[in-house]
């Protein structure tokens, strides 16, 4: 039996999900979904994500719509869908991102697709539970990137039981004009350059991020990476062992919110679920000046995040788009790693936060 046929009897007998593509990274499986619709259409993506799937969506010359999220925990909503429909009638797909490894409210989201003909993905890649993976929606899309819960170094898969969705995928998968793997570690260092110069013209100038959007193009071809790399046997072997990492980070992030629930600069509003594989522990500063204590945090040493800025903020949105529960949620959130972390490591940024003084 061939690795890709056990994979597919993994993700079978976990979800439920029959038809099983793999590509080289998550964003490839997202722009050849995209490339499934017409030239052109409307796709809805949350204001609080990664900016990946929208660059690859416009390289798919598909036209980004944002909605506004959950001011408490950066999730899209269905008003926030029921929002957009009214502006964006015509919408074809949605993106429903699981944040940090919090799934949306689907269910009722894809009632709304289903009333309408939208297409509902799925966006798991900064994590999933196995229960939820893949419901309500009509394709899933995972990262097996660094740092993700299944951590392969690299690859994507997509889940659905769409037959005809699936083929059309296939076929586009095998017709993509990929980037050689010389020019994607050049981008890729320019785009890490790019994110840290950005984060520190922040501090010294609020309205910098919004020059983000326009290196799209230049970033865009990043994202097509081809599978060559992709180790099936690794990812399988991953996924195997997927409940032993779920439960470490889980450990370590019931640590943070145990933590967390006793100070008074933050406020935990992750719900932590038994077998929920999580990207990050992420809280809210309640304080009054956030990028301060970002600063004192980086100064002791501690690699922490205020990802993910709203899109609008990034530049992404447009003259008439005020998404105001997504800056102020981006404006509050603050990211603390769950993997490669030790008790040492845990007590050392324990008590540098507990060092600092607004």
């Amino acid at each position: 039996m061939n690795k890709k046929i056990e994979l597919e009897n993994f993700f079978l007998a976990q979800t439920g999900l029959k038809q099983l593509s793999i590509a080289g990274r998550a964003n490839v499986l997202l722009y050849s979904i995209f490339k499934t619709l017409p030239a052109g259409s409307k796709i809805l993506f949350p204001a609080i994500m990664c900016t990946s799937p929208i660059i690859v969506a416009k390289l798919a010359n598909m036209q980004a719509i944002l909605a506004d999220v959950d001011p408490t925990n950066g999730l899209l909503t269905e008003e926030s869908v029921q929002e957009a429909l009214k502006k964006h009638p015509d919408l074809k797909a949605i993106l429903s991102v699981n944040l940090y490894g919090q799934r949306p409210d689907n269910e009722n989201i894809y009632a709304l697709c289903q009333d309408n003909k939208i297409i509902l993905i799925e966006d798991a890649a900064l994590g999933w539970n196995f229960n939820s993976l893949g419901k309500n929606v009509d394709i899933a899309v995972l990262s097996f990137g660094s740092k993700k819960p299944v951590d392969c170094n690299g690859g994507g898969a997509a889940l659905t039981n769409n037959q005809e969705l699936h083929n059309s995928v296939e076929e586009i998968i095998k017709n993509i004009q990929f980037t050689s793997n010389e020019k994607i570690q050049t981008l890729s260092g320019l785009y890490t350059r790019l994110y840290y110069l950005l984060q520190e013209w922040e501090e010294s100038v609020p309205t910098s991020q919004i020059n983000f959007a326009h290196f799209q193009d230049a970033l865009s071809e990043l994202y097509l990476k081809d599978d060559s790399t992709v180790n099936l046997g690794n990812i399988l072997s991953s996924l195997e062992n997927y409940q032993e990492n779920v439960e470490s980070r889980f450990y370590w992030a019931k640590k943070y919110e145990d933590y967390f629930q006793n100070t008074t600069l933050f406020k935990n509003f992750m719900h932590l679920e038994k077998g929920l594989g999580i990207w990050r522990y992420s809280v809210m500063y309640t304080g009054k000046n956030r990028n301060k204590f970002l600063k004192y945090i980086r100064e002791n040493k501690l690699d922490v995040s205020s990802w993910y800025p709203s899109l609008e903020k990034l530049g992404f949105g447009t003259e008439d788009s005020k998404l105001i529960n997504a800056q102020l949620f981006s404006d509050r959130v603050i990211n603390f790693w769950v993997s490669d972390i030790n008790e040492e490591i845990f007590s050392n940024t324990i008590k540098i936060i507990d060092s600092f003084r607004e």
